[in-house]
C-alpha cells in the first residue's frame, strides 16, 4: 500500500498530496497527524530533521492534548513501541537518552508544557510511542 501525505506551505495549508516515502526522500513539508482519542489542540509548529536512513522529516506538526484510560493501539509502521510516563519524568529521562526519542517528541514536549497550566500538567501523564 502506497501511503500518501498531505503537503503543506508554511501557513499549514494543503497544496497537495505525495506518497509518503516520496516526502521523506526529498524533504518536503507536510503534515503530520496521529490522533486516539478526543482531543483539545494546544499548538503547532514546523520542523525538518535529517534522519539516520537519508531520509528527511519535514512536517506540520499539530499538538493536542487527551485523556484516555484505555491502552493506546500503535500503527507499527510509525511507532515500534509505547510507555506511560509522568511529564517531568519524560523531560528527564530525554536528558539522559537523548537518542531514545524523536526530534519531533522533544519539540512538541516543549510546546505542550508552554501551553499548560500546572495544574493541567499534574493531572496527566502521556503515551509515548
Amino acid at each position: 500500500m502506497n501511503t500518501h501525505v498531505i503537503l503543506v506551505n508554511t501557513n499549514d495549508e494543503q497544496i497537495g498530496l505525495m506518497p509518503k516515502m516520496e516526502a521523506h526522500q526529498k524533504g518536503i513539508l507536510h503534515r503530520a497527524f496521529s490522533i486516539s482519542c478526543e482531543l483539545k489542540p494546544v499548538s503547532k509548529f514546523i520542523y525538518k530533521a535529517e534522519l539516520e536512513n537519508g531520509l528527511i522529516e519535514h512536517e506540520y506538526d499539530h499538538v493536542f492534548i487527551g485523556y484516555c484510560d484505555d491502552e493506546p493501539v500503535i500503527n507499527k509502521n510509525e511507532a515500534n513501541a509505547w510507555k506511560w510516563m509522568d511529564i517531568d519524568a519524560l523531560k528527564k529521562d530525554i536528558n539522559i537518552n537523548p537518542a531514545l526519542y524523536t526530534a519531533w517528541l522533544k519539540l512538541a514536549l516543549d510546546h505542550l508544557t508552554n501551553s499548560l497550566t500546572m495544574e493541567e500538567i499534574k493531572n496527566g501523564s502521556l503515551a509515548i510511542s
